[in-house]
């Protein structure tokens, strides 16, 4: 779904880019939310994080999985959290929906103020598409690793069929 190793694309993208995807498999990337919510429209998925911070490995899992249509603006639908990095998704982006800068439905500015398109509600306490190695909460944001004033040094989200 999204994977940040490299640093080598920018995630301040539109609703467009971020609908169709951008970057590349070899780098950093978002899969796309048409694709993702596509995919996840019939059967059961799981969302598995992976993060390394400050040469540690973290991870996160949530049992279940789906991105709705564009029609209901991508919203976000996990279900229950296992793993040792924290639970800084479910409580705070779980239901939300999609926003960029320029298609913002957080009404906070969020995605102007932090760059990158995500799931916002009040902002946000999981920020994968941050701004690459930044040191504010506009970063690569894990809230339970990072705080939000810190990024973690990769992040990968993917899912599987269950």
């Amino acid at each position: 779904m999204v994977r940040r190793i490299k640093g080598d694309v920018n995630f301040t993208r539109n609703w467009e880019e971020y609908k169709w995807g951008f970057g590349s498999f070899g780098g950093d990337f978002w899969l796309g939310n048409e694709l993702v919510a596509t995919i996840t429209s019939e059967g059961n998925f799981e969302l598995r994080a992976d993060m390394r911070y400050k040469d540690k490995s973290y991870y996160a899992i949530y049992d279940s999985f789906k991105v709705e249509s564009e029609a209901d603006r991508y919203r976000l639908r996990i279900g229950n959290y296992t793993g040792d990095a924290g639970d800084s998704l479910k409580d705070h982006q779980k239901d939300r929906v999609f926003s960029t800068f320029d298609k913002d439905r957080s009404y906070s500015q969020c995605p102007l103020i932090h760059k990158g398109g995500w799931w916002y509600h009040n902002c946000h306490l999981s920020h994968p598409t941050g701004v690459w190695k930044a040191k504010a909460s506009s970063g690569l944001i894990w809230y339970h690793i990072t705080g939000l004033r810190d990024s973690v040094d990769e992040i990968e989200m993917k899912f599987r069929r269950k």
